[in-house]
């Protein structure tokens, strides 16, 4: 898997930028980290990768043709029923013959947390392909003529030409909501890819193909309750054993929650090939409940305690939550390069249970995916009126040159041609819903699984677009059930 990616194109200059390669084995934050660097130069730049296992999974070359999978790529049901095969892991060559066979389907028969990234020098073009719910994003920055593509922002940013002047909009999208909306990026000239999309860079500028959106999850007609359970229990089991075949030995998560005790459940795996796993003070439910249930029905279990060796580390720990994350992710997420450096000498991938419950559940206000600003802004009366209310909850906080309030006609633009006019034909609460999928969902944790990606591959078998697609089409989604309160 290729778990970090800089590619640098011109599309107008015949010069080759190999002399002046951004290498992340030259970079000190990637001291400990462990992987193999490949570097591939062509004619008008290069790509560097750093990959865990064979490379050759994850590139493939034809001819003038190039292509990347950033992350990991399976099949889908849709390709199942259309083909017959099984669901099934998918190489970069495997990826490329499909293309070849389905140059208008393959989108649909893939899954997976992946960016494809296709170079072709014949044609001067870069194409780049994001999965229908993308949280292991790549970011680019573009000129008209020079193109980078990368997953590590602060090295995008070596580069003069790379615009840095401050979005203001993004700062204060993220004083609001905790993360950033759409493409916004901290600075103008790096925007962030978005789920199930195509980007086309070529000599003539940039294009954008959106394939899938969250309204396609909405359904009028549903299944029966006893048919969706049965279904929805056994698209989990094959998520989680898919995830997990093809690591051995792997990491399961097991907190204090319902989602990773479900994984453990229906793991069909020999004990002794994998270890389940948990972080927190001694003596925490976060400890104390996954030990308890280890030691009952015989698995292996390591706690990582967050204690003094921990503590030292903070400030450390803190740098890397900052670089790997690309400054999205907050301090308090210093314990997972904490523990995932540890872990990851058992085995680099991990099966997680996030996405479960926030995906499944009705809304209420856990002040992180959704909050009191986002509760103001989509379920008041008018939009207006919720981004002052919103922008009047944290008005303590005072950028250097602006006021959060600056951006409030702005703001109330993005929100009203993202979400209220696009989706006019829904109800308030179902608008809501929309932008939970797309925005809170999936930024919040994708700060987790961005600063993860150096350590380890974390596979989410509930945020797979096979089970995601079911459960919307089932009473059990939150979407159908409103809210648990809210105010």
């Amino acid at each position: 898997m290729i778990f970090d990616f800089f590619l640098e194109y011109s599309f107008k200059s015949s010069k080759s930028k190999s002399e002046d390669m951004i290498l992340f084995s030259r970079e000190s934050m990637y001291d400990h980290i462990v992987g193999k660097e490949n570097t591939i130069p062509f004619k008008n730049g290069y790509c560097t990768t750093l990959n865990r296992r064979d490379f050759n999974d994850s590139f493939f070359r034809s001819g003038s043709k190039y292509l990347w999978i950033f992350g990991y790529v399976y099949t889908n049901k849709r390709y199942e029923s259309t083909t017959g095969h099984p669901v099934s892991i998918v190489t970069a060559q495997d990826l490329f013959d499909l293309i070849s066979r389905h140059p208008e389907q393959w989108q649909y028969f893939i899954k997976g947390s992946y960016v494809i990234v296709i170079l072709d020098e014949q044609e001067n073009r870069v194409n780049a392909y994001t999965d229908f719910l993308n949280v292991l994003p790549l970011y680019y920055a573009f000129d008209g003529d020079n193109l980078i593509i990368s997953s590590n922002t602060a090295l995008m940013l070596r580069r003069p030409w790379v615009d840095r002047t401050p979005d203001r909009l993004a700062l204060v999208m993220q004083q609001l909501f905790d993360y950033l909306l759409g493409e916004h990026y901290f600075v103008k000239g790096i925007r962030r890819m978005e789920n199930a999309r195509c980007y086309s860079f070529d000599a003539d500028g940039l294009k954008k193909h959106v394939y899938w959106d969250v309204e396609n999850l909405k359904h009028d007609k549903l299944l029966p309750k006893d048919k969706s359970l049965n279904l929805l229990s056994d698209q989990l089991k094959e998520n989680v054993n898919l995830y997990a075949d093809y690591a051995n030995p792997v990491l399961v998560s097991m907190t204090g929650g319902f989602d990773g005790r479900a994984n453990v459940a229906m793991l069909d795996r020999n004990p002794e090939s994998f270890k389940c796993y948990s972080y927190g003070m001694n003596g925490s439910k976060q400890i104390r409940i996954p030990q308890r249930v280890a030691e009952e029905i015989g698995i292996n279990y390591e706690p990582i305690y967050l204690d003094s060796e921990f503590l030292d580390q903070y400030k450390y720990l803190s740098r890397q939550t900052s670089y790997f994350s690309n400054g999205t992710a907050q301090v308090g997420f210093a314990n997972k390069p904490y523990a995932y450096s540890k872990l990851n000498k058992y085995s680099d991938t991990i099966i997680t249970g996030l996405f479960g419950s926030e995906i499944l559940r009705p809304i209420h206000n856990l002040q992180i995916q959704v909050n009191d600003q986002s509760f103001a802004i989509y379920l008041g009366n008018n939009v207006r009126e919720g981004i002052r209310k919103a922008m009047d909850n944290v008005s303590g906080f005072d950028f250097l040159d602006f006021s959060v309030y600056d951006c409030e006609e702005e703001l109330y633009r993005f929100i009203m041609n993202n979400y209220c006019d696009k989706y006019k034909d829904h109800d308030y609460i179902t608008r809501f819903f929309f932008f939970i999928i797309q925005e809170g969902i999936r930024k919040y944790f994708s700060q987790e699984i961005s600063l993860e990606r150096v350590f380890v591959t974390t596979k989410f078998p509930y945020y797979d677009i096979d089970l995601v697609e079911l459960i919307y089409r089932t009473t059990w989604a939150g979407m159908y059930n409103g809210f648990f309160f809210f105010f």
